[in-house]
């Protein structure tokens, strides 16, 4: 939430409440707190051009209790943002900025990741279950059972989504059912759930957080959308990390399967420099894996709109792969355009008022 974002920013030093006025200097800064599946970070931007001045940022260990499974220990998750807002405070420093000057903070998570917490004492009840996770697959095919069609796209006209198991909804069922420490806290009342999109799955309404617009809160992706300015037909961008929109549920995860569980490579940018030995084979194969999943996306996407790709703008850790990028634009036989990580232009060009009143 903002307020636990707020009080972390306070706890490393940064936030600073003033009585009479705002605090004014000659080049104010932007701090955004970018919590995903594979990492957290705490970026620093310039408000004036939007140019990133620091960073830091830190992975955070995936579990698998289970086949199909995927977990993440909360208290890690929030511990790596403290960690990412301290080291980016210290990196800043280092450069002779004050960090008096980041004037506001924005945060963007991973949207379908589950989280359920006692909201007496905070602590977590239960595991975070990442959105790729898998183990509702059952529970997926009771609810197509009880729609009135039995089709997984009898709530589409509702949610624009068919039931799958990325609906977080179906994860807090499983915790429901599976979990004693959240049912009990449920009829406790001290139940907490971290997202928005539950009401029709059989959820108690006590435990969701309250529903806003589209217009005043954006998803990751369509963040990212925005701040790349694709408001024309026929825009699109892809946000190489852990995508969700049209999904390829494993890109960044492959990358770091080949990395950590195999160790055949040290890093995104290593795989696929060379096809002269038997890991590198592996790697370009893993790398070409996501690239044809990505333009069976764009296919169903051109299909679906009428409107076909020209271009197709990109960001996140794996573009750093020079291979990958080129890979992916031979096989769409469109223009990949690689875009600076900050989207800050949309402020300067679009927002310019709103953003001048608020730093």
């Amino acid at each position: 939430s903002i307020s636990k974002i707020a009080a972390i920013s306070m706890r490393c030093g940064f936030l600073q409440t003033v009585a009479n006025g705002r605090k004014m200097s000659t080049t104010h800064l932007v701090g955004a707190v970018d919590q995903g599946t594979s990492s957290s970070r705490f970026l620093i931007f310039s408000a004036k051009d939007g140019k990133l001045i620091t960073f830091h940022q830190q992975e955070i260990e995936q579990k698998y209790p289970n086949e199909g499974w995927c977990e993440e220990d909360p208290i890690e998750i929030l511990g790596s943002v403290q960690t990412c807002i301290s080291e980016a405070m210290n990196k800043l420093k280092a450069l002779d900025i004050s960090p008096d000057r980041i004037k506001c903070v924005g945060i963007t998570n991973q949207r379908e990741t589950t989280l359920v917490w006692d909201k007496v004492t905070g602590k977590p009840l239960y595991n975070a279950i990442v959105w790729l996770d898998m183990r509702t697959a059952s529970t997926v095919k009771q609810m197509i059972g009880q729609t009135p069609n039995k089709s997984k796209d009898d709530l589409r006209l509702q949610c624009g989504l068919p039931i799958t198991t990325y609906f977080s909804a179906l994860k807090l069922r499983w915790l429901l059912d599976n979990v004693p420490e959240v049912a009990a806290a449920v009829e406790d009342g001290r139940c907490l759930f971290g997202t928005v999109d539950a009401w029709f799955f059989g959820v108690d309404e006590s435990v969701l957080p309250e529903i806003r617009s589209s217009s005043e809160i954006l998803g990751d992706q369509q963040a990212a959308l925005v701040g790349q300015q694709c408001f024309q037909p026929g825009q699109a961008k892809n946000t190489w990390s852990n995508p969700r929109m049209g999904a390829v549920a494993i890109a960044g995860a492959c990358i770091r399967w080949l990395r950590d569980n195999l160790g055949i490579i040290s890093s995104s940018e290593e795989s696929g420099s060379s096809v002269f030995t038997t890991k590198e084979h592996i790697a370009r194969a893993a790398l070409e894996a996501v690239c044809f999943q990505t333009r069976e996306l764009l296919e169903a996407m051109n299909e679906d709109s009428g409107i076909p790709l020209k271009s197709i703008q990109v960001d996140g850790g794996m573009t750093a792969n020079g291979l990958l990028m080129q890979l992916q634009a031979d096989l769409m036989g469109i223009d990949v355009v690689w875009m600076s990580q900050s989207g800050t232009d949309v402020v300067r060009n679009c927002l310019q008022d709103e953003w001048e009143q608020i730093v």
